[in-house]
Formats: C-alpha cells, sequence, structure tokens
C-alpha cells in the first residue's frame, strides 16, 4: 500500500475509534455489571469460539497461504464498530456490542499477539518464516485501538454535556470513517482484487458463515434473549478490518493478505446486512 494511503487509513482508525470512546454511554455499565453474563459470553466468543473457527477454515485453504494467513490476521483483530452499526440498525442490543468493542478493543494488546501466533504456529509447516513481532504490534495497537478509545472516556468525562451534543455526529463519524477505510482497501488492492476476487469469495464466505453460524449456537447454549444473541453474533463475527490491514502491511510486511481482508469485509458487510433486515422484520411485530 502507498505510504500516503497507509497514513490515510491510520488516521482513519484513530478517529474512528476516539468516535467509539465519545458515544460509549458509561452509565449503561452499571446495568451491565448487575447482569454480566451476556458480556462473559460474547468475550468468549470472540476470543476463544471465532479464533478456534478461524483456525478450521484457515487449515481447509492451507495451500493458499495468502488465505490461511489473512484468515488468522481477520480472527486475531478484535471487533470493529461495523458492528455497532449493524446491531443498532438490526434494533438489538446495542448496549452490549457497543460494550464489546470497547472491551475487545482494550484487551487486545494482549489477545491480538496471543490469538495471530497460535495460529501462525498452526500453519507453521506451510509457512515457516511468518512469526508476529510483539513488541511491534502492541505499539500498534496501543496507539491506534486503546489510546483513541481511553481519550474518548476522558473528554467524555471532561466535557459531560458537550460531549452529549455531539454523540450524534460522533455515531455518523465512524460510518464515515469505515466507508472511506473500504474505498482505501479497494483502491490500494484493486489489482489483486480484480485477478484473485473469484478465488477468495468461496474462503471469505465460508470464514464468515461459519463464525456467525458458531457463535450464535454458543450464545443459544447461553439462553440469551435473541437481540442478545444477534449482537454477539455480530460483535464476534465483525472485526477489525483497519487493524487486520495493518497487521499484514506494517508488521509482518505482507501486503498480498490485505485481498483477503478486503473481500472479507465486503462479504461480511453484506452477510451481516441481510440478517439484520431479517431480524429487524421478524422482531418488527414484537416491539
Amino acid at each position: 500500500m502507498h505510504a500516503d494511503l497507509q497514513a490515510l487509513l491510520v488516521a482513519c482508525v484513530v478517529t474512528m475509534m476516539l468516535c467509539v470512546g465519545l458515544d460509549f454511554p458509561l452509565a449503561s455499565w452499571r446495568s451491565l455489571l448487575r447482569n454480566p453474563l451476556p458480556l462473559w459470553v460474547g468475550l468468549a466468543a470472540q476470543n476463544l469460539v471465532v479464533p478456534l473457527v478461524g483456525f478450521t477454515v484457515a487449515l481447509l485453504f492451507r495451500d493458499q497461504s495468502e488465505i490461511a494467513l489473512g484468515i488468522v490476521l481477520i480472527v486475531a483483530a478484535p471487533g470493529g464498530p461495523m458492528a455497532n452499526a449493524m446491531v443498532h440498525f438490526a434494533g438489538a442490543r446495542i448496549d452490549i456490542s457497543v460494550s464489546l468493542t470497547v472491551i475487545n478493543a482494550l484487551v487486545s494488546l494482549v489477545t491480538v499477539p496471543l490469538i495471530a501466533s497460535a495460529g501462525f504456529a498452526l500453519l507453521a509447516e506451510e509457512n515457516a518464516a511468518i512469526h508476529l513481532p510483539v513488541a511491534e504490534t502492541l505499539t500498534h495497537i496501543a496507539f491506534i485501538i486503546v489510546m483513541p478509545i481511553v481519550s474518548g472516556f476522558a473528554i467524555q468525562r471532561i466535557a459531560g454535556r458537550s460531549v452529549a451534543r455531539i454523540s450524534r455526529f460522533a455515531r455518523a463519524g465512524t460510518g464515515v470513517m469505515m466507508t472511506l477505510i473500504l474505498a482505501i482497501v479497494c483502491i490500494a488492492n484493486a489489482q489483486v482484487l480484480i485477478s484473485h476476487f473469484n478465488e477468495m469469495v468461496p474462503a471469505a464466505l465460508t470464514l464468515c458463515l461459519a463464525m456467525l453460524a458458531c457463535a450464535h449456537l454458543f450464545s443459544c447454549f447461553s439462553r440469551l434473549d435473541a437481540d442478545t444473541r444477534f449482537a454477539i453474533a455480530n460483535e464476534s463475527s465483525v472485526h477489525n478490518v483497519p487493524l487486520a490491514l495493518i497487521m499484514a502491511e506494517e508488521i509482518i510486511h505482507r501486503p498480498e493478505l490485505a485481498a483477503i481482508i478486503a473481500v472479507y469485509a465486503q462479504s461480511i458487510g453484506l452477510l451481516t446486512l441481510v440478517w439484520a433486515l431479517i431480524h429487524r422484520r421478524r422482531l418488527a411485530p414484537a416491539k
């Protein structure tokens, strides 16, 4: 990816995570802490169930290293704000979705290196030279994910009512940043997407459908309501695409992995939008 596009991508991610921090309803923590089961189920789905699903799909496509390694980076990345938008559109539990986005972003300093390293180790026979530099990974996550969210919390705490007035603009800003990020991804990887799109669609769809199905089933076992199950399945399956791209481009220096990440972004966006429409229509009479 060109240096200018890379810098713009990082700036978009930082702005997007700052908007998440600004828009996060801190008061909702009290009610969620009184009934933390959805949060625990969501964290387990995101950091245990989905990585195992991703590793299984990666093994199925291990003969195509650019697909297998890209899948590992996708499932290692925490949930992204796009999941919040889908949950909000579907009329499901947006408080749980945003809470999981924030918590997963904060713990990503630990989870991302662990999950990515485990996935690379699993594929070691085919990709012996691949490893994730832990220090560099932690630095990137701290500066582009954790610090912007914490800054959003701090601004919200200090400014109070002023931030409340601009919260809707922060939400809109997140959507704008996501659109811009997807445009950057498509522009930067246009040639690869055109030449290898058909090869990567089966892997991307397999990954997306498997993650959504397994995360939903996992939440069903906990006897959570439909709105909560939808929020958890989306949050666990819609990953932070920009972070996965930055890991591919800047940390392990494998820009060819961006193609499967870009196809995944389009696939998961389409699938979750369809599911959100179905969920919204099904629950409309009850609401």
